[in-house]
């Protein structure tokens, strides 16, 4: 795993921890604490610069590849290997769908 990567998994990691910890200590749901998403990237940026961007990136990607899973169901998820997609990328998305609906409800 190159630098560059090992980084952009730790800036995501310090973010879901930070919109964690926040939704936790103020006891709101997850769309309230989307409103401090950009103090976090800030945070981040400070820390790691441009690393609130590329967590940004990946949190949309991974959002987009959740709903394209749920609404092709098992032959998206085919085509989505077949095209070289990681199987653990697939796995994870798939496994943002339940909380991505739960979201939407709230």
């Amino acid at each position: 795993m190159s630098i560059i990567a090992k980084i952009e998994a730790d800036a995501a990691k310090v973010k879901a921890a930070i919109l964690k910890g926040v939704a936790e200590v103020d006891g709101i749901v997850l769309p309230e604490a989307e409103k401090y998403e950009p103090f976090v990237a800030a945070l981040m940026n400070a820390v790691v610069p441009g690393s609130g961007n590329v967590a940004q990136v990946a949190e949309n990607s991974l959002v987009a590849l959740a709903k394209v899973l749920d609404a092709g169901g098992e032959a998206a998820e085919a085509s989505l290997s077949n095209l070289g997609f990681d199987t653990a990328l697939i796995a994870d998305a798939k496994g943002l769908i339940p909380a991505l609906k739960a979201a939407s409800k709230a």
